[in-house]
């Protein structure tokens, strides 16, 4: 017998990163609730005129039970980025 999650109070910040040198895009990682959904949401932030971060329309949502396998596709994207030299030495030690 299956249970339904309890839904997601608050959003929850997982990660954040700024997607250029020029600090005004930041992608931020996050669970949250929607509609009677708990969700995953990979999102562009963009800085107001007020200097707050807002979320854009831009990005990737999906109910968290789809969790592990986008988890499993990253981790072989990133294998495979590696096998290429996609990525710099310095990959790994950036937060």
């Amino acid at each position: 017998m299956s249970r339904t999650p309890a839904p997601i109070k608050e959003p929850i910040e997982i990660a954040k990163w700024w997607k250029s040198r020029r600090r005004d895009i930041a992608i931020v990682v996050s669970l949250r609730h929607y509609e009677g959904h708990n969700l995953i949401d990979v999102r562009e932030h963009y800085t107001d005129q007020a200097g707050c971060m807002k979320p854009s329309t831009r990005g990737l949502a999906m109910v968290v039970r789809n969790l592990p396998e986008f988890s499993n596709a990253l981790r072989r994207a990133l294998e495979r980025a590696r096998e290429l030299d996609l990525l710099p030495d310095d990959a790994e030690a950036r937060p």
